[in-house]
């Protein structure tokens, strides 16, 4: 069967992954964890057991914290969850559900730092789509009102997020331009606080799904375009904390499809 849309996370020596895996008929969220920094792994563990459709997870760890998030099927739309393990995979604790509008919600994405657990994911509450995030400051226990981050009359969509200390790097698509292109936004302050929009690409073709990592003042994100007549994945970056970028550099060159990139750092090694 299919097994799709993996996401990864590390915390010291513990390798954590999960995907949507459509194995019982459905789409359901499994997971898998490394104790030994991937040499040898654990059995699949299925994190979701009703029988309704579960897609597009994404997993964040720290210590012996593990946070999932995902979207799930309810009342004829999608809605946001999360669940949460205190005991590196051990055990899982409650789903609980995130975004409470009535609305479609899709594509979340979560980063930890420390005790603070930070979410994003776009929803249509506001008649197209937008980006939303909200964060827990006590490991994911309690959760704070949404906040809505874009605001214009396109998509925008897909979003990605990560931390490095109190700063958070935001990637997301966006039509505004008339076609698909990669916007960033920052926040300096734990999500308290957000910059404004910045285009990152400026190409006639479609461009989608970035993929965001930051270590110290580099910021680095890959995304696929079809600038070359077929999709490939494409690179740039900052070294200032997203103050200004580098030019484009493309990372395949093959006649098939390339896409769904997600890109990584440790020790300023780019993966």
């Amino acid at each position: 069967y299919e097994s799709w849309f993996p996401s990864i996370s590390v915390s010291n020596s513990n390798v954590h992954v999960v995907w949507e895996d459509y194995r019982n008929g459905i789409g359901t969220i499994y997971y898998k964890r490394s104790t030994d920094v991937g040499t040898s792994w654990g059995q699949d563990y299925r994190l979701t057991i009703n029988y309704v459709m579960r897609k597009h997870p994404s997993v964040a760890a720290s210590g012996n914290f593990v946070y999932v998030v995902w979207e799930e099927e309810k009342n004829n739309s999608f809605k946001i969850y999360y669940k949460r393990s205190t005991n590196n995979g051990e055990t899982w604790g409650a789903n609980i559900q995130l975004s409470d509008s009535n609305s479609h919600s899709s594509h979340s994405s979560i980063v930890v730092s420390d005790s603070i657990v930070n979410v994003v994911w776009y929803d249509e509450r506001d008649g197209n789509y937008e980006i939303y995030y909200k964060r827990s400051t006590d490991r994911g226990i309690s959760w704070g009102a949404d906040t809505r981050l874009t605001n214009n009359t396109a998509k925008s969509w897909y979003p990605s997020i990560t931390v490095n200390g109190s700063t958070l790097h935001l990637v997301f698509n966006d039509e505004r331009d008339g076609n698909s292109e990669i916007y960033y936004k920052c926040s300096t302050n734990g999500g308290l606080n957000w910059g404004a929009d910045i285009r990152l690409t400026n190409d006639t073709a479609y461009s989608k799904l970035p993929s965001v990592a930051a270590l110290g003042s580099f910021v680095n994100i890959v995304w696929y375009e079809e600038r070359d007549g077929n999709y490939e994945i494409y690179y740039k970056f900052s070294s200032d904390s997203g103050i200004t970028w580098g030019e484009d550099l493309r990372l395949t060159n093959n006649s098939a499809y390339s896409y769904y990139p997600f890109i990584t750092l440790s020790n300023f090694q780019v993966h």
